[in-house]
């Protein structure tokens, strides 16, 4: 039997190839004579550089920026093609990781890093550039990280205005004089992890506000900021920005980008599988596997599983997904091309336990699943 493992990262517990190579590790323990390939693959959040540098030849260029309170971190880009394509994660410099959970805060967070990382890769003579916007500990609407490239933000009294989702509130004026002039002859691509748009009920703010530290009433007052973002945005640039597919990806980075820098937002399961030509190894292989901390509401949206699931009805091969948690009905998912979903955690655990544990319980998991594959088909 010839297994194609592509998995996602668990958020906080293990890398898309950490979790890649625990799944093949139980398949070759109870089938050794499989056929096995792992392509880690990032929907545009936490290991993104590193999904594409697995399948692409290219290497890592080290760069110092700031994390989403403004501290001086190490972080990094990837090259490809030739000096010519920078590969850059939001979530490297401006990812809800790099904070602990007390100081999660979107009212104060910025994206200025991700700015930064933008900076070194014009540096470095990079025409296009290729940004994953998942995992994103801010809800600024890119205002940081357009700041960082020269754009001027004041309020109403002409002060130039501070960072965080908490500010937007302020904007009266936006001058792009001072924008690095290197950007108009950039092609760049983001990939974001969801569609949403930008304001509203499931737009940036609303939906993934909470998870970045908001409580209901920062809730309200950061919609309240982006509804205002908004409004400035289409006054001075005749841009609905709600119309902008993923546009409330990375707390509203997705807009900002298409529209201070002209980007083009792509599903980044699909950008993402193209440049590292998935569906080569799909062609070839008879099972499908992925794997995802959470699949919930949200992976719908764009996340790696769905997107795996999709590529299996296309070429009519079943899709198992490993998570560590699921919803009691799976339904719908199901109906999105996901043969089985199959939770590794078995027991009442701690998270700490779940965590701790998940290399252990992905590798016994993907034995019992193999062995049910192998069984079915008489081996």
């Amino acid at each position: 039997m010839r297994y194609l493992i592509v998995p996602g990262s668990f958020k906080d517990c293990l890398s898309a190839i950490e979790v890649g190579s625990a799944i093949e590790a139980g398949i070759l323990e109870s089938f050794p004579n499989s056929t096995t390939a792992v392509i880690p693959i990032s929907d545009g959040g936490e290991g993104f550089v590193n999904a594409i540098l697995h399948s692409v030849i290219g290497y890592k260029v080290p760069v110092v920026v700031f994390d989403p309170l403004l501290r001086e971190i190490e972080s990094y880009i990837g090259i490809i093609n030739n000096g010519r394509t920078a590969i850059i994660e939001m979530a490297a410099a401006s990812g809800l990781e790099m904070l602990n959970p007390a100081e999660r805060n979107p009212w104060i967070t910025s994206s200025f890093g991700t700015g930064q990382l933008i900076l070194k890769a014009l540096d470095l003579g990079c025409a296009e550039l290729i940004i994953g916007i998942g995992g994103s500990a801010t809800n600024d609407a890119g205002l940081g990280l357009a700041k960082a490239l020269g754009i001027k933000f004041y309020d109403k009294l002409g002060t130039e205005m501070g960072e965080g989702g908490g500010v937007l509130g302020q904007l009266h004026t936006i001058d792009l004089s001072g924008m690095d002039a290197r950007l108009k002859n950039s092609s760049i691509q983001v990939a974001t992890d969801v569609t949403n748009a930008l304001c509203g009920i499931e737009g940036a703010t609303m939906m993934y506000g909470a998870q970045k530290g908001a409580n209901p009433e920062m809730l309200q007052k950061l919609e309240n900021n982006m509804q205002h973002f908004a409004n400035i945005i289409d006054q001075n640039f005749n841009v609905n920005v709600d119309l902008i597919v993923g546009g409330g990806a990375a707390g509203g980075l997705g807009a900002g980008l298409a529209v201070f820098l002209g980007a083009k937002l792509s599903s980044g399961f699909t950008l993402v599988s193209h440049l590292i030509q998935i569906e080569n190894y799909i062609a070839s292989a008879d099972i499908l596997i992925t794997a995802e901390g959470t699949i919930d509401s949200q992976s719908a949206y764009g996340k790696t599983p769905i997107g795996v699931g999709k590529l299996g009805l296309t070429y009519k091969k079943p899709v198992y997904v490993f998570v560590g948690s699921a919803p009691d009905s799976i339904i719908e998912i199901q109906k999105l091309g996901i043969t089985s979903v199959i939770p590794i955690i078995r027991k009442p655990v701690t998270l700490t336990e779940a965590i701790n544990n998940a290399p252990v319980w992905l590798r016994s998991s993907a034995a019992m699943l193999s062995h049910i594959i192998e069984a079915s088909a008489g081996k």
